[in-house]
């Protein structure tokens, strides 16, 4: 899992404008999910806003939001990113999202055509895994949805640069498994 031109998750807004061959897209993960292996693709937009709330302070909170994008054969192309807001719920070690603002989010998204991946949140680690909170939270949103796609995907943020920086998981039933890399 590596940034095709070279470039650290934490440089990426530095070097917006010298991306090799004007790549637009960070290749996180190949995965098998729900009904055949996927690939997923992060705007680097999507990176730039996730790395605006990264915890590298000891005051720094938790922040999280959702992911959306559009699904191009098994390629899952994530190019839109929600969050925090400011009736999130967050502390140092704890974020508890907005559910009504989230759902508003996901009925504005599915009208431009945009499906709703899943999820991302911070946490104040190099090597970030979910924790029994997240796992929690994260089976009670694939209980309770309705939706279009087989499951979702939990994306966490912690302070290293990537791969080892991201911790990626897809639903499988009431598990959140661990997605291999690209």
């Amino acid at each position: 899992m590596a940034i095709s031109n070279g470039m650290s998750f934490m440089r990426l807004n530095e070097h917006t404008n010298l991306k090799e061959d004007n790549a637009l897209y960070y290749d996180v993960a190949r995965f098998n999910l729900w009904a055949g292996v996927f690939s997923l693709k992060l705007d680097y937009n999507v990176l730039d806003h996730i790395r605006t709330h990264l915890q590298i302070y000891k005051n720094d909170v938790e922040a999280g939001g959702q992911l959306f994008g559009r699904i191009e054969g098994t390629l899952m192309v994530c190019d839109f990113i929600t969050g925090p807001v400011a009736t999130d719920k967050r502390l140092r070690t704890f974020f508890q999202p907005n559910d009504d603002s989230e759902q508003a989010d996901i009925n504005a998204q599915f009208k431009k055509g945009r499906h709703y991946f899943g999820d991302w949140h911070t946490h104040p680690e190099d090597c970030p895994r979910p924790s029994r909170l997240d796992k929690k939270n994260f089976n009670r949103i694939v209980r309770e949805s309705k939706r279009q796609l087989g499951g979702f995907i939990i994306l966490i943020a912690g302070t290293e640069d990537p791969p080892a920086g991201l911790f990626l998981g897809v639903s499988k039933g009431h598990r959140v498994v661990p997605c291999k890399e690209a």
